[in-house]
């Protein structure tokens, strides 16, 4: 680096950073995606870090977890002002509520010059439960940071619209990885697997836990009785409620739980249809990974499902607990293989043009202020 180049610090302050989820995934493709020699990541969880360090290939990254007490603790803003200023920390990328207020404290002690307050899903709680005085908080917390930002115009229409803020918040689509994540021959994965070739498989990957969906999903498909596998990738604090509910019926044969896997891009190849049965979203990646793996998908219309989902061409977006709309149109792409096909060929086309992680980081460089 030249004396003459600026260097840009960026924290990435997350409340745990030890499962994957879309934040994390978010942080993960930043910091092995925008390197140069002026750029240097800090993650910081306030928490603990797990094994999707793992995932961070970039040797430009540097660790620190906070391991913060449960409820409040008032030693974070100072261990996150003394990250800052030791890092020489530029931008600060806080993430979520959990971080807001601490985040926000630590980074003006520390003078850092910007703070970003990013929401990656649907969490105003404070809103919908009528917490007067967290509302309050937050709506004074957002005009203390420097940018407010959201993963899908809707989510920054909602926080507009219930925080009644005055400045426009800067939406930053997700990004997928298309070579990663890309149309490949089935066969093989399936054989080994125990699929048979011709066999009609429905895919869910996400975490099994409340809000996602999945065990409703899964009562609801031994009840109608579909022709098709269920795969279930993912774990989770509702795994044993799965289970129970499995045990309950004869048709549970046709369902398999898979865990945690590390090669979700295979698998996705070997998905007739992908269900995301999520009661809310922000932007998922999930879905953006199917599509890009040439799968056809079918959602709830929730969040930024339908800045994704182009309903009718790539898939179908079905009204929120509208179980019946739900299940007939995974059976229409299970009855209809080449209209499956046809819409697995549309989602790829729309990621290749909309959603690369090449646009993502050209975005994060502008909100970061980086121009290299």
């Amino acid at each position: 680096m030249t004396p003459q180049t600026k260097r840009h610090a960026i924290c990435h302050v997350i409340h745990s950073f030890s499962h994957i989820g879309g934040a994390e995934n978010g942080i993960i493709n930043i910091v092995n995606r925008l390197v140069d020699q002026s750029v240097f990541h800090v993650i910081c969880s306030l928490t603990n870090i797990g094994d999707i360090k793992k995932r961070v290939k970039s040797d430009n990254v540097i660790f620190h977890e906070l391991n913060k007490r449960e409820g409040n603790d008032i030693m974070v803003p100072f261990k996150l002002a003394k990250i800052f200023m030791k890092e020489k920390i530029s931008v600060v990328h806080l993430r979520g509520w959990a971080t807001m207020a601490e985040g926000i404290l630590g980074a003006r002690m520390a003078g850092v010059n910007k703070v970003i307050y990013s929401e990656h899903g649907r969490h105003f709680d404070d809103v919908w439960q009528h917490k007067k005085l967290k509302y309050t908080i937050k709506r004074f917390l957002f005009s203390r940071v420097d940018s407010v930002m959201a993963v899908s115009r809707e989510l920054g229409r909602e926080i507009t619209e219930l925080y009644r803020l005055c400045r426009p918040v800067e939406v930053v689509t997700n990004g997928v990885d298309l070579s990663r994540f890309c149309p490949k021959e089935r066969g093989e994965l399936r054989a080994r697997l125990g699929w048979g070739e011709e066999e009609k498989v429905v895919g869910v990957v996400g975490r099994l836990c409340e809000g996602k969906g999945i065990e409703r999903m899964v009562g609801e498909f031994l009840d109608t009785r579909l022709s098709a596998r269920l795969v279930i990738v993912g774990d989770g604090p509702l795994r044993e409620c799965v289970e129970s509910i499995l045990c309950k019926h004869d048709y549970k044969s046709n369902v398999s739980l898979l865990g945690p896997r590390d090669d979700v891009a295979e698998l996705l190849n070997c998905f007739n249809v992908l269900a995301l049965p999520s009661a809310s979203e922000g932007m998922s990646n999930v879905l953006l990974e199917g599509m890009a793996s040439g799968v056809s998908v079918v959602a709830f219309r929730v969040g930024g499902n339908h800045e994704l989902i182009d309903s009718g061409h790539g898939g179908f977006l079905v009204e929120h607990d509208d179980w019946k709309g739900f299940f007939s149109s995974i059976r229409c792409l299970i009855d209809d293989p080449c209209l499956a096909d046809k819409m697995g060929i549309y989602n790829r086309h729309k990621t290749v043009n909309q959603f690369s992680l090449e646009q993502m980081i050209s975005n994060y460089k502008k909100l970061y202020g980086i121009s290299i």
